[in-house]
């Protein structure tokens, strides 16, 4: 799946919800018939949307699949605050959404974009089916202040010092599991090397502020928690089985053997659940 082809890289300007984000320029890669169930895809901090080139080739069959560059990420416009708040990034998205005229969307999200797509659902709760929250990051809110700065000035700290690249170096190899192969470590590799500075900072800023136990009982809707077993970054008993906790209507699965990037090392199990969830869902 690594080497599947890409959909083309597509632009999109967004009209709000709020004056701030209009002008707003989004990237994105859109799959699948147009007539589909629309699933829209939002990557991690060290990410952008080709990350989800197994979930575009994959569920494009049935689905409508679309994979958005992060505001400051990618082609897509930075945010125009220094420190967003999750809900800033879940407006951008019902500001996409809005843009491409989808109505109801299952709404994925790994690590980062987890933190985004849990603030989405809970705010938006009417334009989602369902939600699929992929090693989604805890944040980092309930932190003692001490140990908030030091992963925030660690993050902003060693990207301003490594740059994109020397980030990816040191940081792959603890996205996936022991023994990945090579070509898997190389494809999360090239994922981080790929982020712009600046989009990262605002990234980091948010996943501070971020509290996404506490925002999973304000979702109404059906939620799918995937994470891996071997999941070093955000680990399934410090993020996924307290948010799955507090879901009012949750399911949470736990691959073996599996480390931070889900959609990456396995994505035909990941592509089944997201399949035989969105399956289950209300269709009306």
């Amino acid at each position: 799946m690594t080497k599947t082809d890409l959909p083309e890289l597509k632009r999109v300007t967004i009209n709000g919800p709020t004056a701030d984000l209009a002008g707003l320029v989004i990237g994105y890669r859109e799959a699948g018939p147009a007539n589909g169930i629309p699933i829209v895809c939002m990557h991690g901090i060290g990410s952008n949307s080709s990350g989800y080139r197994a979930q575009l080739a994959g569920l494009s069959d049935t689905f409508h699949v679309f994979s958005w560059d992060a505001p400051g990420y990618g082609v897509s416009s930075q945010l125009p605050w220094s420190e967003p708040r999750p809900e800033s990034y879940a407006d951008a998205l019902a500001g996409f959404i809005d843009a491409l005229k989808l109505d109801r969307i299952i709404v994925i999200g790994s690590s980062f974009g987890g933190v985004i797509a849990a603030a989405f659902a809970a705010r938006y709760p009417q334009r989602v089916r369902g939600a699929v929250l992929s090693a989604p990051a805890a944040g980092l809110s309930r932190q003692p202040a001490d140990k908030r700065r030091a992963a925030l000035e660690g993050r902003i700290g060693d990207m301003a010092k490594l740059g994109p690249e020397g980030v990816a170096k040191a940081r792959s190899v603890a996205l996936v599991a022991p023994g990945s192969p090579p070509e898997i470590v190389a494809a999360a590799e090239r994922l981080v090397a790929s982020v712009h500075p600046e989009g990262y900072a605002q990234a980091a800023h948010t996943l501070d502020m971020a509290d996404t136990i506490a925002v999973a009982p304000k979702i109404p809707g059906p939620t799918m928690v995937v994470v891996g077993e071997k999941d070093i970054v955000t680990p399934a008993d410090t993020c996924a089985r307290p948010i799955h906790a507090r879901l009012h209507n949750g399911r949470l699965e736990v691959l073996p053997g599996i480390g931070h990037l889900v959609k990456l090392e396995a994505p035909d199990t990941f592509n089944k659940l997201v399949r035989d969830f969105a399956n289950s869902l209300p269709r009306a």
